[in-house]
């Protein structure tokens, strides 16, 4: 499987390298061409994942708070680790929506990572809909203390979260995932 996908990989990279210097690729070309490269860098991802446990398939083609529950996700010490085990879902931050443009909602969840040696960090996980199960792609550390969340939404393939700090001032970010990095614009 991992040679498969290291020349899949390589294919990847070099149809990346042919577009970039390809004079009669458009802008639309290139951007196309980087969402296919992103989408192969997420289902790799994925393919080489050693989750130790079932995941069962999600309820329907469009998931549920039930899916995100059921998730795999990355815990503190970057291992894979179900709701319950050193992972916690803030469910009520959980944003519905298409984060890679494949026409499937994906999820964003706020959740609590515990650590066996010091304070437990927030993070927001990034969920694919790959496969039938929701898959946490990435995170984005936020801290030891959870935000205050106004608002939150995927739209037009981003995340949009929009908090209030201790002085009351509010902050509005979007993240964009690319690959399977997970990052504020």
């Amino acid at each position: 499987m991992n040679a498969a996908l290291f020349a899949l990989l390589q294919v990847t990279a070099s149809f990346l390298i042919g577009i970039e210097h390809n004079p009669q690729a458009t802008p639309a070309m290139q951007e196309q061409a980087v969402a296919v490269a992103s989408r192969v860098i997420q289902i790799g991802t994925q393919a080489v994942a050693e989750i130790p446990f079932t995941v069962p398939q999600n309820n329907s083609a469009w998931p549920n708070i039930e899916d995100v529950m059921n998730a795999p996700y990355r815990n503190a010490q970057g291992g894979w680790a179900q709701v319950g085990q050193g992972v916690q879902v803030i469910s009520s931050s959980t944003s519905f929506g298409d984060l890679n443009n494949d026409g499937l909602d994906d999820a964003v969840v706020l959740v609590e990572q515990s650590s066996a040696t010091g304070p437990s960090h927030f993070a927001l996980a990034a969920l694919l809909n790959q496969g039938g199960i929701l898959f946490n792609i990435a995170d984005v550390p936020l801290g030891t203390s959870a935000p205050d969340i106004l608002s939150h939404s995927i739209q037009n393939g981003e995340f949009v979260l929009a908090t209030r700090n201790v002085s009351g001032a509010t902050t509005t970010t979007e993240y964009m995932l690319l690959g399977n990095s997970f990052s504020a614009q």
